[in-house]
């Protein structure tokens, strides 16, 4: 590299050395230049401006290569220089990275035990809204509770005044009818019954003591004439009344045996009458002593 950074300075020093010696010797120079003169003569010297083109060029060149010299040989220096600083920035970043952890570890650390006590008290605080519904909900059930309990209650209470005023109803309802029944009983007979039976037994003693009227004329007349014979022979007599009608003692006889017989059946039957008319009497004074009931 160092070699080529020196051949454009060679280059241009001999231009310079054979340009200040041919300077007055065209040919030789274009001879010197194109190798032959036969076929290139050029008719004057090359301008000032060409050799300066040619110098400046020359010098662009070698410029280059010194360059590209000290490039090479500067960059493992530049390249070790730059890894030192590399690895110490590196070195650097390390460290801010590891205090940056630690920092960020205590924070986090910080910020994790901040976090697990709000998250615990954050739990108590659901907990204690949970329990509060439940004990909502649990006072609302008691209420009901109480209030099922007290409606029962009251309705064991209604059943039990509606059972009683049934019942009440029913009995006055029988009282009614009871009492309208003696009402009835009472306007149909008498105030006393003892009076009633003797009515009773007389009407019953008259209706089975009745006879056909004529035959009790008959029998009334003949006993006229048994208990007064003499009267017969007082009074007068006419022809038309001297024939009378004497019944016949066996006929007597047949109709007081069956008048004895119907007066003990009619006897009989009274007696079953007023039997019932007096236990019927009875059993309407109702007043729950033994002794008050007649047989």
């Amino acid at each position: 590299m160092l070699l080529l950074a020196l051949i454009p300075f060679f280059y241009l020093f001999f231009t310079v050395i054979i340009y200040s010696r041919l300077r007055d010797k065209p040919r030789e120079l274009c001879f010197l230049l194109a190798g032959s003169s036969e076929f290139f003569l050029p008719p004057s010297p090359l301008p000032s401006a060409l050799w300066l083109l040619v110098v400046v060029v020359s010098l662009l060149f070698s410029f280059f290569v010194i360059t590209c010299f000290l490039l090479c040989h500067l960059s493992p220096l530049s390249s070790l220089s730059l890894s030192s600083q590399w690895t110490q920035s590196q070195h650097a970043s390390a460290k801010a990275m590891d205090q940056k952890s630690v920092v960020s570890n205590r924070t986090r650390s910080r910020f994790s035990s901040a976090s697990s006590k709000a998250l615990a008290v954050r739990a108590e605080l659901e907990m204690a809204k949970a329990g509060l519904l439940f004990v909502e909900r649990e006072n609302k059930l008691r209420e009901a509770k109480a209030k099922m309990e007290s409606e029962e209650k009251t309705l064991e209470a209604q059943r039990e005044i509606a059972l009683k005023e049934a019942a009440l109803k029913a009995f006055e309802e029988c009282v009614s009818l009871s009492k309208e029944k003696s009402s009835i009983h009472l306007d149909q007979t008498p105030a006393d019954p003892m009076q009633r039976t003797r009515e009773y037994v007389a009407e019953q003693t008259a209706q089975l003591n009745s006879q056909p009227a004529a035959p009790q004329l008959v029998q009334s007349s003949a006993l006229q004439h048994i208990r007064s014979p003499a009267s017969q022979f007082d009074q007068p007599t006419n022809s038309e009344a001297s024939f009378r009608y004497f019944p016949d003692p066996s006929d007597d006889h047949r109709r007081r045996c069956s008048t004895e017989n119907r007066h003990d059946h009619s006897s009989d039957l009274t007696r079953y009458f007023a039997r019932r008319e007096l236990l019927q009497a009875s059993m309407l004074k109702f007043s729950d002593r033994p002794k008050d009931y007649r047989a």
